[in-house]
């Protein structure tokens, strides 16, 4: 018979060292597949079509040209609601920004088939057709582009937090848009509360450490459309970030008139002042040289001549005067010399020249001058 006998198994047992090295892993998997998911976000905004790789690269030495527009899609189609050409230099020591407003209603191809407001260039269009009018209407390059979508501010600044300045007279965040693009307000103050709403936005960004930043810079991605690396358009934030918006950007407007057609008015540029004022935007000086500022000279005392005497003055002292008329009135008891941009050094280089005036600044659009001269009763041609 048989002896009875018992087989033995041994039990396996994990050792503690290989397991955690197993948990290793799958964190390590995790970590790799939510950082492909939240870089993704930052990366779905860099617009990376054959042709905004093909936008050209200025030289080490050469300004940088960027394509700032804001846009709303809440019509059947997008409509652009601002746009700026602006011009830097990254490698220069003073971060002078220069940038030209180029009004909305600005009619682009103007002599082509294909004429369309810039309003309606996205919805006649593309981003491509965009950036080819604006090279062509200004003769420069545009290196790269920034698109803003105005309709999702409202929830990236809900998802951010975000708290604004008592500057800001927004009752609640659904109004953002509607703050921004009020109808009663010139463009140039459009222009200034969106930039207010803008820099609060990007101070929130900045704020805490690399982390952090990288965290609210994806929050606000959805804003966000552009040609460069979601690396490099935070680094521009943050060579901007102690610089003051009064202290180094200047803005002139786009030269021109108003054209009265039938599909509606629009502004045509004057392609004769183009090329002085693209000389200014890459310039390395504060103020534009006399012959880019264009000066209006009106009557406002009533004497005949009077502003006909003060335009020759002011060519002869170098100075474009392109319009020459009345006054709303003639009880102007001071001479009034008025800045039309928010760079008010031409209009102190004007003032100079027409003595006791006052120096005032009213930002306009939708006049071609860069400088209003009102003359008054206590100015006498014999000065």
């Amino acid at each position: 018979m048989p002896g009875y006998y018992t087989v033995k198994t041994k039990r396996r047992r994990l050792k503690k060292g290989r397991l955690l090295f197993l948990l290793a892993i799958c964190g390590f998997l995790l970590l790799l597949f939510f950082t492909s998911r939240f870089l993704g976000t930052l990366h779905d905004m860099q617009d990376r079509s054959a042709w905004s790789k093909d936008l050209p690269t200025p030289a080490q030495d050469e300004h940088y040209h960027v394509l700032i527009y804001t846009l709303s899609q809440k019509e059947e189609a997008p409509l652009i609601t601002g746009l700026y050409l602006v011009s830097t230099k990254a490698q220069a020591e003073k971060k002078d920004v220069h940038a030209i407003q180029v009004p909305v209603d600005t009619l682009l191809n103007a002599d082509g088939d294909n004429a369309t407001s810039l309003a309606k260039a996205l919805s006649s269009g593309d981003r491509e057709f965009l950036v080819d009018s604006i090279t062509t209407l200004s003769g420069t390059d545009v290196h790269a582009f920034l698109e803003i979508d105005e309709d999702k501010l409202v929830n990236v600044v809900d998802e951010m937090g975000i708290t604004f300045p008592e500057t800001i007279t927004v009752t609640n965040d659904g109004d953002l848009t509607t703050y921004i693009n009020d109808d009663e307000q010139s463009a140039l103050q459009q222009l200034e509360r969106r930039r207010q709403i803008l820099t609060s936005l990007t101070n929130h960004i900045l704020e805490g450490n690399f982390f952090s930043e990288v965290i609210q810079f994806r929050k606000a991605s959805p804003l966000l459309a552009t040609n460069l690396a979601w690396r490099d358009l935070l680094a521009v934030f943050k060579t901007y970030e102690d610089s003051s918006f009064e202290e180094i950007v200047q803005i002139h407007s786009l030269p021109g008139s108003v054209d009265v057609r039938t599909d509606g008015d629009f502004w045509v540029a004057d392609t004769n002042s183009l090329p002085a004022l693209l000389t200014w935007l890459d310039s390395e000086g504060s103020t534009m040289p006399r012959e880019q500022i264009t000066v209006e000279v009106l009557n406002g005392n009533g004497t005949v001549g009077i502003a006909s005497h003060v335009a020759e003055l002011l060519t002869n002292e170098g100075f474009s005067v392109i319009r020459v008329g009345n006054a709303d009135h003639y009880d102007y008891e001071r001479s009034q010399v008025i800045s039309r941009t928010n760079d008010v050094g031409p209009a102190k280089d004007v003032a100079i020249l027409v003595p006791q005036a006052e120096l005032l600044k009213s930002e306009e659009t939708d006049i071609a001058v860069v400088v209003t001269v009102i003359v008054g009763k206590n100015y006498t041609s014999n000065e």
